[in-house]
């Protein structure tokens, strides 16, 4: 009897062995950048010091890339005289030219120069307005994504109009999921899920627990990943999707608004009105394999609403509406 009792002790004492050596290693870290909230979750030998660098070069790419940040490439772009090319780094003109080639083939639906616009309504900050016609058509004057100048010999750009200014914060913050996770892959990581708020980029698939793993009759399964439903409690989602080595991008119209006389305004501007956009869209999501483009065409497709779907195949593989 005492036999039988050791052999389970011993049968039991594997088992735990087993799933603590099977149980897959997790690294999940947060930090603000960005502008907002970042989580990196990366499984695997050497997941913690991954993640390090990949915060790192997510950093390194807002020391470049913010329009508000004085040491920054954009930053020095914004406060040069205008119609004057500006030398900036290589990375920032690719990115810039990038832009340039989403608000090409939009019809400028997506546009890096809005800024005049978004500083003028100052939608989240303590200065949030609704601005006159006069101040809108005055903003307006100071835009145009046709009126950016780009000097591939030298890597300048140059700003036609005065008081013209970029803000690539539509498409930067995808740019930055697809370096985090070019460094996590550099660093031997395969299955990780970045969260950079609610810009997500998934790689590889998320490995499961022994006991899990026995239940489903496999290692790992593809990350699912929940769109954000209008108006829901935060984190509350609707109908999940499985993403495996891609990107899902949101943009919505309820993540940063203000409510005056009963209408709704939120941040996400019609380029051609300079009003909050009025596509008869709540939110769009676009799930590709690069961060930068989903990023871009989720700003896009949410300013030109339904009609968008079906279009640019060639540079997504699914596109959500939410009304």
């Amino acid at each position: 009897m005492k036999a039988v009792k050791y052999i389970a002790f011993a049968l039991l004492a594997a088992l735990i062995v087993s799933h603590i050596a099977f149980e897959p290693k997790k690294c999940e870290k947060t930090q603000f950048c960005l502008d907002t909230v970042v989580t990196l979750t990366a499984y695997g030998k050497g997941a913690d010091k991954a993640i390090d660098k990949a915060f790192n070069r997510i950093n390194e790419i807002e020391q470049k890339f913010s329009a508000y940040l004085k040491n920054s490439e954009i930053y020095k772009i914004n406060h040069s005289p205008y119609n004057t090319f500006v030398k900036v780094d290589k990375e920032v003109f690719d990115l810039i030219e990038r832009a340039i080639m989403f608000s090409d083939i939009t019809d400028g639906a997506f546009d890096i120069t809005l800024k005049p616009i978004s500083d003028l309504w100052g939608i989240g900050t303590k200065n949030e307005k609704v601005p006159t016609d006069e101040e809108i058509k005055s903003a307006l004057d100071k835009t145009g994504w046709r009126d950016v100048v780009l000097d591939k010999n030298t890597y300048a750009v140059k700003l036609k109009k005065e008081g013209m200014a970029l803000d690539l914060g539509g498409i930067a913050k995808g740019y930055a999921s697809d370096e985090a996770a070019r460094v996590l892959g550099e660093c031997g990581i395969k299955n990780a899920c970045l969260d950079l708020g609610g810009n997500i980029v998934v790689r590889g698939e998320m490995p499961l627990g022994l006991f899990e793993s026995i239940k489903c009759g496999k290692r790992s399964r593809p990350f699912t990943i929940g769109i954000q439903e209008p108006d829901a409690p935060r984190g509350e989602s609707g109908q999940p999707v499985t993403v495996e080595n891609g990107c899902v991008v949101t943009s919505g119209d309820y993540e940063r608004f203000f409510e005056k006389d009963g209408e709704r305004y939120h941040h996400i501007f019609d380029p051609k009105t300079g009003m909050p956009a009025k596509s008869g869209v709540r939110s769009a999501t676009v799930i590709a394999k690069d961060g930068a483009v989903a990023d871009a065409l989720s700003t896009a497709f949410f300013v030109i609403g339904n009609d968008a779907s079906g279009k640019y195949k060639e540079y997504y593989e699914t596109v959500i509406f939410a009304k």
